[in-house]
């Protein structure tokens, strides 16, 4: 590449970086300023985040431009710092991410790659977010499952009493009418005797 693709390769870069620092304010990273080098080729890490109120995954994107980006593809693309997100699906993102970084090539490519990424990271939160919600669910049933068993059972014991009871009055009231009847037919033995 000549000089002047280089110099339009080093404004475009430093295009970019004034953009994404527009949009993505301190979550962006110039890795080089931080070394106290010079900035360009760009050397970048971008925190990304689901939007969302909770949380439940986050990477970092490392980007370094190489001195012919954008007219060729970044030098090195990867992911970082990641959270929620295993090793094997942090590897399919990032195959992901040089795919959409070789079909953009020739243009500014940074702020595709972290659109990407928070979509992804979107449907992954969203997924862990109702599994999370899902197993709060279960176990808050889990938990009343054994209280709801007790009830039944304390319920069962009390119709039972209450049948043994009743059971029980109508015994005795059925005795006391068999003594009743008893009492009257005695006196009634006893009276006919006597009036004979």
């Amino acid at each position: 590449i000549n000089v002047g693709a280089m110099k339009e390769a080093q404004k475009r870069q430093k295009d970019e970086l004034t953009s994404l620092r527009s949009i993505f304010g301190k979550d962006v990273l110039d890795l080089k300023k931080s070394k106290g080098t010079s900035s360009f080729p760009l050397e970048l890490q971008i925190n990304v985040r689901p939007q969302s109120e909770i949380i439940q995954v986050s990477c970092d994107l490392y980007v370094n431009c190489g001195p012919n980006y954008p007219i060729t593809t970044p030098q090195s693309i990867s992911l970082c710092n990641c959270k929620g997100l295993a090793k094997d699906v942090q590897n399919k993102l990032n195959e992901k991410l040089l795919e959409v970084a070789y079909k953009l090539k020739g243009q500014e490519v940074i702020y595709a790659l972290v659109d990407y990424i928070k979509t992804f990271l979107d449907e992954r939160n969203e997924s862990l977010y109702h599994e999370m919600v899902s197993k709060t669910e279960e176990e808050a049933e889990r938990k009343k499952e054994p209280n709801s068993r007790l009830r039944q059972a304390n319920q069962s014991r009390y119709i039972q009493e209450e049948i043994e009871r009743k059971q029980m009055v109508c015994r005795q009231e059925s005795k006391m009418r068999k003594e009743s009847f008893t009492d009257l037919q005695s006196d009634n033995t006893q009276s006919q005797g006597t009036g004979n």
